[in-house]
Parts: C-alpha cells; structure tokens; sequence
C-alpha cells in the first residue's frame, strides 16, 4: 500500500537540503543572486564611460595565459575596448599569438581586440571569436550595437598543423 505514495524526508546540513524519495534524492543550495553583475570569464558587455560607449570583457584565460587589453594584462583595471563608431560587423575576438611549434601556446602576449568580421586565422595567430557586434546606423547620427556572444568562460585552446602549405588550425574547448 505505501508503495504508490512518496515520502518526502527533508534532512539540513550546512546550509543544504536534502530530501529524499521513492523518486530518488535531492538538494538545494540556497545562494545569492547578484542582479547586474557580470562574471562569467570573458563575457562581453557595453558600458559608458564619460559619455563615449565601450565594450568591457570579464577576465579569462586561454590555456591558463591571461590575455592583455589595449596593451595591460586584463585584470580588474584595464581600460576598455573602443566600441565602433561607424555600421559594419565586428568580431571582439582574443588574438592567440604563437610561435612555431613545439613552442607553448598562446604566447604570454596575447591579446583582446574588436577586429572587422571575419577573421582569419595564419600560422604565427589565431583568432577565437569571443562576440559578435553588429551596429546598425542609428536615427540621427551614431550607431545602434548590439553584441551577441559566441563564447563566455575560460578556455583550453589548441593549435594544429597538420601539412605545408596550409596554414594552421586553432580549435578551442570551454573549461
């Protein structure tokens, strides 16, 4: 008879809950929502600063190398990347610099940058597109942006080449 009924137990332990089951075993952990906060690794976002719109990135890394912005490491304090002013597609992509293998990739000095769309990839860079921008022209004067993102979180990038004369290919995972 007790067979079809569920018996919930609810047990608490540092802050989670437990409950179990005929269904099988729960838990949840309460955690605090941040509205407005951004930090996922390498989310890419508009802000303002004085007046003049910028794009912002959250630090990341690609194969534990953390990438410069305009020229700094990318920390908490960098400054931000110019936002286009005119219509086009950009690409806010991370430029992995390498040398020829079997040297380490990426160089320590790679670098965040907004690029024109496409990008193209050669046998001493790659490209790993972090955003897509597309600004429209706006009524009375300007332009619109609008960011979609392609990819958000650390990375684990790599860099093949597998015959001459092709350049090489660089794939990258999400950590």
């Amino acid at each position: 008879m007790a067979a079809g009924i569920e018996r919930n137990r609810t047990m608490m332990s540092q802050g989670v809950e437990f409950a179990s089951g005929i269904g099988g075993v729960a838990f949840n952990t309460p955690q605090d929502v941040v509205f407005g906060a951004i930090s996922t690794p390498f989310a890419v976002y508009l802000d303002t600063v004085e007046g003049v719109t910028v794009i912002r990135v959250v630090p990341g890394t690609v194969n534990n190398v953390i990438p410069y912005i305009n020229g700094t490491l990318m920390t908490a304090n960098y400054t931000p990347l110019a936002a286009p002013t005119t219509a086009g597609t950009y690409v806010v992509t991370i430029k992995c610099k390498a040398d020829p293998a079997p040297a380490f990739f990426p160089k320590s000095d790679s670098e965040i940058k907004v690029e024109t769309y496409p990008t193209t990839d050669t046998d001493t860079e790659g490209y790993i597109t972090l955003a897509i921008v597309t600004a429209t022209a706006a009524t009375g004067g300007g332009v619109d942006l609008v960011i979609n993102q392609s990819v958000s979180g650390s990375l684990w990038a790599e860099r093949h080449k597998y015959t001459e004369p092709g350049t090489a290919s660089y794939f990258f995972y999400r950590v």
